[in-house]
């Protein structure tokens, strides 16, 4: 559960210390040009045991599963990043919501009424 007192900072610097504040225990009233717009409440739990242990197994699978049809974990990553970076380009160039692959109607934002999928 969070614990010390409400710190005030602004969107900004909790954006580019979002790490640091994920650690910490310390609420935050989150603030864009003086005007409060969020607050973060930092909900730790101790991971047990279990999930722990479920977490591991899921790794092992996930390899195991990866060495069994040929992908290299490398090949995988370079993947994502590339996928990424193209769909980040394309929301660049486009204004429009996206949700789904580049093409897709997902990402073309169909099927949106307000923003919010049906």
């Amino acid at each position: 559960m969070a614990s010390g007192p409400l710190k005030t900072i602004g969107i900004r610097e909790f954006r580019e210390k979002l790490a640091e504040h994920i650690s910490s225990d310390t609420p935050l009233a989150i603030t864009r040009h003086g005007f409060t717009v969020g607050y973060y409440l930092p909900a730790h739990r101790p991971i047990s045991e279990t999930d722990r242990q479920a977490l591991e197994d899921a790794t092992q699978r996930f390899h195991e599963l990866l060495e069994a049809h040929g992908i290299d974990p490398e090949d995988l990553i370079q993947d994502y990043k590339a996928l990424r970076r193209a769909r980040q380009q394309s929301t660049a160039s486009s204004p429009g919501l996206s949700l789904g692959p580049p093409g897709s109607s997902v990402a073309s934002g169909a099927g949106l009424e307000s923003g919010v999928p049906r």
